[in-house]
């Protein structure tokens, strides 16, 4: 079976095609998984001749948490069908939407909130200052539009996607 994986460690989509134990990835990467039969959660990964134990954190849906030698990792694998219908979607959503929502890119602490309910802003406009590994990020206005609900305040601590505020599209002539 063909699936589509992407995640947040990955530079790019990539496609995987499931043939028995093996997945074969779209970048010329092979890897075989083996079943630990005494433990249910481990699988053990082997590619280019090095073996390593593989645990499922968490099997969802279409997301799959991994931990591979300590590292904890988040893959959205979803079958060319339903890869198929999230693009539709995807599209749809895009073109007929009159709002965005503006999410943090990551954890952090919240600096600063430079925008307030019933603000006009331009795309590319700070709209908040979030700190995160000691670096201030700008999280700037993914379009121009109006802001609509906040729900971001300063000094508050938030997770990845955390949704800051909306921005609705600007009134037609202005």
């Amino acid at each position: 079976m063909k699936y589509s994986l992407t995640s947040d460690f990955l530079e790019r989509e990539l496609t995987g095609v499931v043939s028995g134990t093996t997945v074969h990835l779209s970048n010329d990467v092979s890897m075989t998984f083996e079943h630990d039969e005494n433990d249910q959660a481990a699988l053990y990964l082997t590619r280019n001749g090095v073996r390593r134990r593989v645990v499922i954190a968490n099997d969802e849906d279409t997301t799959v948490k991994l931990s591979v030698n300590g590292y904890s990792y988040s893959v959205d694998a979803l079958s060319e069908r339903d890869a198929h219908f999230q693009n539709l979607l995807k599209q749809t959503a895009t073109a007929t939407s009159s709002s965005m929502k503006v999410v943090a890119p990551m954890p952090g602490l919240l600096k600063s909130v430079n925008v307030k309910p019933g603000q006009m802003v331009k795309k590319g406009e700070r709209l908040f200052i979030l700190e995160a590994m000691k670096m201030e990020n700008d999280i700037k206005a993914p379009m121009a539009g109006v802001i609509g609900n906040l729900h971001a305040t300063p000094g508050t601590a938030v997770e990845k996607n955390f949704l800051l505020c909306m921005i609705d599209a600007a009134p037609q002539g202005e």
